[in-house]
């Protein structure tokens, strides 16, 4: 369910791809994933072209957040805050969506 939700997501969005914004997000991600409880997802963080502020997520560790969102931090701590919130909503089974 979750590659599926991610491919509408994708096709609604332009998808941001400057390579220093997108590796600098996905690898804060990535270390705070690493200390997640459940080892067995492929965190993929995208960036959404889009003015509003705005994160979420998607089952199969799917997580998204907007150039809006970016434009509004501050600082290195409140993006990794956001992130930490998306990662660990990500960590309790919904049985709706379960292998």
């Amino acid at each position: 369910m979750g590659k599926q939700i991610h491919q509408a997501i994708v096709s609604s969005f332009r998808v941001y791809t400057e390579p220093r914004v997108v590796e600098y997000v996905s690898g804060l991600g990535h270390s705070i994933a690493g200390a997640a409880h459940r080892k067995d997802l492929n965190y993929q963080f995208t960036i959404l072209y889009d003015p509003r502020v705005y994160a979420t997520e998607a089952p199969g560790g799917y997580i998204y957040l907007t150039t809006g969102i970016l434009n509004f931090m501050q600082n290195e701590a409140e993006l990794a805050a956001l992130l930490a919130q998306e990662v660990a909503l990500l960590q309790f089974r919904d049985r709706r969506f379960s292998k």
